[in-house]
């Protein structure tokens, strides 16, 4: 379990870290052709689906042979960023290790990484997800025997934030957090988490709502005795993980005419076609993170992905600052046709990207359409 909180930490950090540096991508220098979000993997002893992300020089190149040195890890789909693993559960009485081997096809190019399986652990729990929305999910806690237990959902980003690498240090910052809040409401601790709906002493099915799409959660839980104002843990953590869809897309189409003058200056028209919503629209230039190639009309899933997290965090800061949905959308948005001008930078491209958007019931707004691709041609 130790080992797993570390790889949330380091994997949490890496997203941060990409997250940072905003538009300045730097490529990999020939000596590292191939690279991998971590050099070692580390997953529990039940067995699971797991994914392991790398990138080959940030290119365009065929898919890779990917080999592992042991019968318990089967590779199960290999794409261009991501191979998809099966591993089985660790009947053994100690600790494995695999090596997962990515090599180019025409063999110029190789590297490894290890991964290391725990020895299967205690259950205590039973953890089932169900109804998984691109804002939500249900989770039933089921605990083998009759104890009182904490249950609730984080989002992995939480480990680097709070710089959590072990199960010990989640678990006490998590009990001092709650007697702090407790503290706050003038209430116990028992009646801080039975209204938080945190403290459950047998079978429960909640509901989690307003959660991000794309967006990876611990979902989790342990055993507790309560002592006086505070209390112990009974059992080690038991989790699963959950990642949300993005929102079901609808199909919108645009009408993009674009005129460069001599001066460069681009006069933008956008018009939706059978669309009365409102809809997003950026300009990014080709050194943005957010920039897709020329003769890209369709932009791959994980760029679907940093569009749709780039716009739901806007709207989420907007409505936390005090904004309400309709004031952020008619003031971050548009509706129906728009023209505009733009002064280009001369040794720039430029491409725009736009997308419906729509807030259902008063919730943050989220993208509700396939990004349209438009590069601005000089």
């Amino acid at each position: 379990m130790k080992r797993f909180f570390r790889h949330l930490y380091t994997m949490s950090m890496l997203i941060a870290a990409v997250m940072a540096v905003g538009c300045e991508v730097e490529y990999l220098s020939d000596s590292n052709v191939i690279t991998f979000d971590s050099e070692e993997y580390n997953v529990d002893g039940n067995g699971c689906e797991y994914t392991i992300y790398y990138d080959i020089n940030g290119r365009r190149v065929p898919t890779p042979n990917v080999t592992t040195n042991v019968e318990w890890i089967k590779i199960k789909n290999v794409t261009d960023s991501q191979i998809e693993l099966t591993i089985a559960e660790n009947t053994e009485r100690e600790r494995r290790m695999a090596v997962i081997t990515v090599a180019t096809q025409d063999g110029k190019h190789k590297r490894s990484a290890l991964l290391f399986q725990s020895v299967r652990r205690v259950e205590y729990f039973d953890i089932e997800v169900s109804n998984v929305l691109f804002n939500g999910c249900t989770v039933t806690y089921i605990p083998r025997t009759q104890m009182t237990y904490i249950a609730n959902v984080v989002d992995i980003a939480l480990f680097s934030q709070l710089q959590v690498a072990t199960e010990e240090q989640f678990i006490n910052l998590e009990r001092d957090n709650y007697l702090k809040l407790a503290k706050a409401a003038g209430v116990t601790i028992e009646e801080y988490l039975t209204r938080s709906k945190l403290l459950l002493d047998k079978e429960q099915k909640l509901v989690y709502g307003s959660m991000q799409h794309t967006v990876k959660y611990l979902v989790y839980c342990y055993g507790i005795e309560l002592e006086g104002e505070s209390y112990k843990v009974t059992t080690p953590i038991q989790y699963t993980t959950v990642e949300l869809p993005l929102p079901t897309f609808i199909s919108v189409d645009f009408s993009v005419d674009v005129a460069v003058s001599k001066s460069s200056v681009a006069n933008i028209v956008v018009e939706p076609k059978d669309w009365d919503g409102y809809y997003f629209m950026q300009i990014a230039p080709d050194t943005s993170l957010y920039y897709i190639p020329e003769n890209t009309t369709t932009p791959e899933l994980y760029s679907i992905k940093m569009l749709a997290n780039y716009f739901y965090k806007r709207a989420r800061t907007a409505l936390m600052n005090g904004s309400t949905v309709e004031s952020f959308l008619s003031g971050s948005c548009l509706k129906g046709r728009y023209s505009m001008d733009i002064q280009l930078e001369p040794s720039t491209k430029y491409m725009l990207v736009i997308f419906a958007v729509e807030s259902q019931d008063g919730s943050i707004p989220v993208m509700r359409s396939v990004p349209y691709i438009h590069h601005i041609k000089k």
